[in-house]
C-alpha cells in the first residue's frame, strides 16, 4: 500500500505504473552509493576528510596550494594523498614537479560535497583559504587556471624562481592567451632580482592580446618604473588610462613628469626641465577643472604646489636674456591665482619682473611695454591685499612687494613722461 501510494504521488495514476520503476531504480541506486559513500567516509580521519572536502571545493590543484590550504605539514598531507588514493578517491596527474603533482577527485564525489561538508565540524576556515587561494584568477577553469594557481602557489611559498619556470612553461604552452602572459610578466617582477625588460615585454605582449586583468596596467608600469622608462610610463597611461581612477592616473604622470623633469635639470637643459613640469602642471588643472578629482584631491595638490616650484626654478634657470624674465613673473602669477607657491618662489617673481623692467628702461619708450607695466602693478597690489587677508600673513613678504611696487610706480611715472612728445 505504501508503494502503492508512492507510486500514486509521484506519477499520478494507479495503474501502468511500470513506467516509474526506473525512477525509483534510480532513487534507490542512488540512495545506496550514498549510503557506501558515508561509510567510506566514517573509515576516514579528520584530516583526510578536511582535505577531501578542499579539493571538492578547488576541483584541480597542486599538492602545494593543497597543503596551503589546508594547513596541514608536508608529512600529514602525503599520509592523507596516500589513505584517499587507497580509497580510488583522488586521481593524480603530472604536469610540473614544481609545486607537487595535480590532483582532482572524480565529478561524483564532487557531487558529494554537502555530505563530505556535514563530517567537518567547522569549514568556515577552509572555505576562506579556498577562495583566497581563487581570488588571483577567481574566473579561470580548466588547464589555464590550473597553470595560474599552480604558480600563485609557489609564490605564497616565496618559491619565485620555481614559479617563473613554471610561468615559462605555461607560456610555451599557451603562447597567445593574455593572461598567461600577464602572468608571466608578474613571475619576471617577483624574481630576485627583478627581470624588468622580461616583465616589460611581456606585459606589452598581454596588452597586444587584450588582456583584460585589471592588475596589467599598474604591473606594467611598475616594470617600466624599474627600468626608468618614464617616456613609457607616459605612452601606457596616456592610452590605457581610462583603466585606473583618475586621479592615480594624475600621480603616475605627474612623477613621470617629474622624473623626465630631473633628467633634463641634470644635463642643464633647463627649458626642457621646465616643460615637463608645466605638462604635469596643465594636465592637473585640466583634471580640477573636469572635477574628476575626488579621494586624493589633498595629495594633488601637494603635488601640484611642489611641480610649480620647480617649474618657476627651472624656467628662470633657462633665461639667458632678462627681457625675458617677464615670463618668470607670469609663472609666478599663475601659481599665485592657484595657492600653489611658496614665498620663497614669491618673492623670486616679484625680483624678476623688476629686473624686466629695468632692461625695457635702457630700450627706447614703448607704449605697449608701459601698458604691461601697469597691468602687473595691478596684480602685485592684489597679491599684497590677498596676503594681508590670511589667518597668518607674512608681513615681511607684503612689505617687499609693497615696497617693489611703490618703486616701479616712480619708474613707470619716469617712463610715461619719457614718452610725451616734446613742445614746440
Amino acid at each position: 500500500m505504501a508503494a502503492h501510494t508512492f507510486l500514486k504521488g509521484r506519477c499520478g495514476i494507479t495503474k501502468r505504473s511500470s513506467h516509474c520503476l526506473p525512477a525509483l531504480d534510480s532513487i534507490r541506486t542512488r540512495n545506496k552509493h550514498t549510503n557506501a559513500f558515508e561509510k567510506e567516509l566514517n573509515n576516514l580521519s579528520d584530516s583526510q576528510i578536511r582535505t577531501l572536502y578542499a579539493m571538492c571545493i578547488l576541483g584541480d590543484s597542486s599538492q602545494l596550494e593543497l597543503k596551503q590550504v589546508t594547513q596541514s605539514s608536508s608529512t600529514l598531507l602525503q599520509d592523507d594523498l596516500g589513505e584517499l588514493r587507497k580509497y580510488h578517491l583522488i586521481s593524480t596527474a603530472g604536469e610540473t614537479p614544481k609545486g607537487g603533482a595535480r590532483l582532482a577527485v572524480p565529478s561524483w564525489i564532487r557531487l558529494m560535497r554537502d555530505l563530505i561538508k556535514s563530517k567537518i565540524h567547522d569549514t568556515k576556515r577552509i572555505d576562506s583559504a579556498c577562495a583566497n587561494a581563487r581570488s588571483e584568477s577567481p574566473d579561470l577553469e580548466g588547464e589555464v587556471g590550473r597553470w595560474i594557481y599552480r604558480v600563485v602557489a609557489l609564490w605564497r611559498n616565496d618559491s619565485m624562481a620555481d614559479a617563473l619556470e613554471v610561468a615559462q612553461q605555461a607560456t610555451k604552452k599557451f603562447p597567445d592567451h593574455p593572461n598567461i602572459r600577464c602572468l608571466l610578466g608578474r613571475a619576471y617582477l617577483r624574481t630576485s632580482p627583478p627581470s624588468a625588460r622580461l616583465a616589460d615585454a611581456a606585459f606589452r605582449k598581454a596588452h597586444q592580446l587584450k588582456c583584460e586583468r585589471v592588475e596589467l596596467l599598474q604591473l606594467w608600469i611598475l616594470a617600466k618604473k624599474k627600468l626608468r622608462d618614464w617616456i613609457g610610463v607616459l605612452e601606457i597611461t596616456s592610452e590605457t588610462s581610462n583603466q585606473i581612477l583618475s586621479e592615480e592616473s594624475i600621480l603616475i604622470r605627474a612623477e613621470a613628469y617629474g622624473n623626465l623633469a630631473d633628467i633634463a635639470n641634470r644635463s642643464k637643459d633647463y627649458l626642457i626641465a621646465s616643460k615637463y613640469w608645466l605638462s604635469g602642471i596643465d594636465e592637473i588643472e585640466k583634471a580640477l577643472t573636469r572635477k574628476t578629482i575626488m579621494g586624493r584631491l589633498k595629495q594633488i595638490l601637494t603635488t601640484r604646489a611642489l611641480m610649480y616650484h620647480n617649474y618657476v626654478l627651472m624656467l628662470d634657470r633657462s633665461v639667458t636674456d632678462p627681457f625675458h624674465y617677464l615670463e618668470v613673473w607670469k609663472a609666478v602669477v599663475r601659481a599665485f591665482k592657484q595657492d600653489s607657491i611658496s614665498h620663497m618662489i614669491l618673492q623670486k617673481g616679484v625680483e624678476r619682473l623688476v629686473d624686466w623692467w629695468e632692461v625695457v628702461e635702457r630700450r627706447p619708450p614703448n607704449k605697449g611695454f608701459l601698458d604691461i607695466m601697469r597691468h602687473q602693478r595691478n596684480i602685485l597690489y592684489g597679491m599684497a591685499e590677498t596676503l594681508s587677508k590670511r589667518s597668518s600673513p607674512d608681513r615681511a613678504l607684503i612689505e617687499i612687494i609693497k615696497n617693489a611696487n611703490s618703486e616701479l610706480a616712480d619708474q613707470v611715472s619716469k617712463y610715461a613722461f619719457r614718452m610725451k612728445p616734446l613742445s614746440p
